[in-house]
């Protein structure tokens, strides 16, 4: 049982059927079903009569209608009473992020922060995975966002978004796909520098898909950045594998285009922190925001 479920048997009982609860909560009406069966199974008594079309309490959902009604009332004025708390917490923090995380993924997150804590003073630097995490380490920066977890009985890791590689080369590349390990290895590569995440998660699916190792590919050119990748490749230099989110965003505005590849590539994002750093309230704030609303894609 949760507040959600109990949003949905309230809604039920003062609309007075299932069809336009769900209107109301936006849900189909097969999902306002299984929760009102679940909420019955759970609580171990019938809460509905069925008269028609109309729905009618059961003297056990009276009950628990009259203390859902005050459940959600109170957790109305808590929301309320945290607002206000949001509103005041002030105070810096500092982040630091690897490439993908900090170009595609954290800036729609700050923002939402910022609109609810606007006393709150972020800053964020970019870099690649491996120096994030000095950063983290050495308490340079109060939580991280990279590309890979973390090993480390300092740091702990959180998965927090899932990100997709596919395979970009310029308009011109005479090819639409990659079928097999012998493409892989003739077609000119673009790769990240050492101490990406991004190169990392790439070598090790070339490897583990195709037993293909750094010496088996046809390495052209390495570059620092996701940016610099885009550029060199719409420059025809060679195919590169990047973040499915920057490779749409460059094919609607640059000479870029996605070609197939006989390889899925996924990976998770994680923010990490050190597990001995005790933080500012808006540090923990920042991260109870993380743990309910970051596991999404964003």
């Amino acid at each position: 049982m949760n507040l959600t479920t109990l949003k949905t048997f309230v809604t039920v009982v003062d609309e007075g059927n299932f069809s336009k609860a769900s209107e109301k909560l936006h849900l189909s009406q097969p999902a306002v079903s299984m929760q009102m069966q679940s909420l019955s199974r759970e609580i171990g008594v019938e809460i509905f009569l069925r008269v028609g079309k109309r729905v009618h309490l059961t003297d056990a959902g009276k009950i628990l209608y009259n203390e859902s009604v005050k459940i959600l009332q109170i957790w109305e004025n808590t929301e309320g009473m945290l607002s206000n708390y949001q509103e005041q917490v002030s105070g810096k923090l500092k982040l630091g992020a690897s490439t993908i995380p900090g170009q595609y993924f954290l800036p729609s997150f700050v923002k939402k922060f910022k609109r609810d804590v606007p006393k709150g003073d972020i800053s964020v630097i970019m870099g690649d995975s491996d120096w994030v995490i000095d950063g983290v380490s050495m308490g340079e920066l109060d939580i991280g966002f990279v590309g890979k977890r973390v090993k480390s009985k300092e740091i702990t890791s959180c998965r927090w978004v899932t990100d997709s590689f596919v395979a970009i080369s310029s308009t011109e590349f005479p090819f639409d796909n990659l079928k097999n390990a012998k493409d892989l290895q003739r077609v000119p590569l673009v790769l990240r520098k050492k101490g990406s995440a991004t190169r990392e998660v790439l070598l090790d699916n070339l490897r583990n898909h195709f037993n293909l190792g750094i010496n088996d590919l046809n390495v052209v050119m390495e570059s620092n950045g996701t940016e610099g990748i885009i550029s060199a490749v719409e420059a025809n230099l060679g195919v590169a594998f990047i973040s499915e989110v920057a490779a749409k965003r460059a094919e609607s505005s640059r000479d870029i285009k996605i070609i197939k590849c006989p390889m899925e590539v996924k990976r998770d994002l994680f923010y990490i922190f050190r597990r001995d750093y005790a933080g500012s309230n808006i540090f923990k704030l920042f991260l109870n925001y993380l743990a309910k609303g970051g596991n999404q894609n964003g």
